[in-house]
């Protein structure tokens, strides 16, 4: 047997049909087989044509996958010899397609954020992660590639609340792009004070506020506390950003019965924040106070020796 047309090399993209050609001559006729990385198939669809001396043997794959990528040959067999083609590479190219999305988290904060994402594609694709629809640009990428699977792993250590948000895996090659499915990230963040109440001095039938600040996620109930003990009746100006609470406490007439030592609490379900005692006095009980001092000191030393 001689080959006279070698099958050639091909590009093709997933699920279309492949077709591979070879031409050989010998006498007797010969027997063509079809191999595959050196391996002859079992279970293809064969055209021949025979002319006088000559077999035209045509190989043809329906709806290709990544599985009938490799290296074919075609090889003539007759009782005088054996002759094999040349190698024809074929390539699949497959869009980008992901096997496995990335699942919602719910984490404490200061821990190490982990996500996957399991996808296929040929040529192999390039892997981007996303935070709320924007390309993440600092972060830890763990890629195992495995024939046409890409396995890629977002790692974040030392998680904040800035890195909640919504992330996705994409996936881009020459033939096409695809985005995974939405992760929600939510961050656990136990209370923390970030501004304290200050001592206040207030005439008396004056309106006084006592401001407090803290953060956490989820958001916190805050409290405030006289002299160890919840207030059940005030006035409490809230305000919610993002994860922090702003709190006043609005006391619109203060009288004696308002003086006292102050804190307010932040609670969730993953602890409690309490702030340091601050006090609210009257300025008029100052005064008295400041005067009966300076009586005293002056009685003191006019009868001093």
């Amino acid at each position: 047997p001689r080959i006279i047309q070698h099958p050639k090399s091909v590009n093709i993209i997933y699920g279309k049909t492949l077709t591979l050609q070879c031409n050989g001559t010998s006498s007797p006729i010969a027997n063509v087989t079809w191999l595959k990385d050196g391996n002859p198939l079992t279970s293809y669809d064969d055209i021949k044509l025979i002319e006088n001396f000559y077999v035209y043997s045509r190989l043809t794959i329906s709806n290709i996958t990544t599985q009938d990528e490799g290296l074919y040959q075609c090889r003539y067999d007759n009782i005088i010899g054996s002759i094999t083609s040349e190698v024809a590479t074929v390539a699949i190219y497959d869009h980008p397609r992901i096997i496995q999305h990335p699942k919602n988290v719910n984490i404490i904060y200061g821990k190490t954020l982990t996500l996957q994402c399991n996808g296929t594609s040929s040529p192999i694709a390039k892997v981007t992660w996303l935070k709320d629809g924007n390309p993440l640009i600092s972060y830890d990428d763990l890629k195992l590639i495995e024939s046409f699977y890409v396995y890629s792993r977002l790692t974040i250590s030392n998680i904040t609340t800035q890195d909640e948000g919504l992330y996705q895996c994409r996936y881009d090659n020459i033939i096409g792009s695809i985005t995974s499915e939405v992760a929600t990230v939510t961050i656990y963040d136990s209370p923390r004070i970030v501004q304290y109440p200050t001592n206040t001095f207030v005439y008396e039938g004056n309106l006084t506020m006592l401001e407090c600040n803290g953060t956490s996620s989820p958001i916190s109930t805050v409290t405030w506390l006289k002299d160890g003990i919840a207030l059940q009746n005030y006035k409490n100006i809230t305000i919610i950003e993002k994860f922090y609470t702003y709190s006043r406490l609005v006391i619109p007439e203060v009288s004696n019965n308002d003086i006292g030592n102050y804190q307010c609490q932040y609670n969730n379900f993953l602890g409690s924040a309490t702030s340091n005692k601050t006090f609210i006095d009257l300025i008029g009980k100052l005064i008295w106070f400041e005067n009966v001092l300076k009586r005293y000191i002056a009685i003191d030393v006019t009868d001093t020796p």
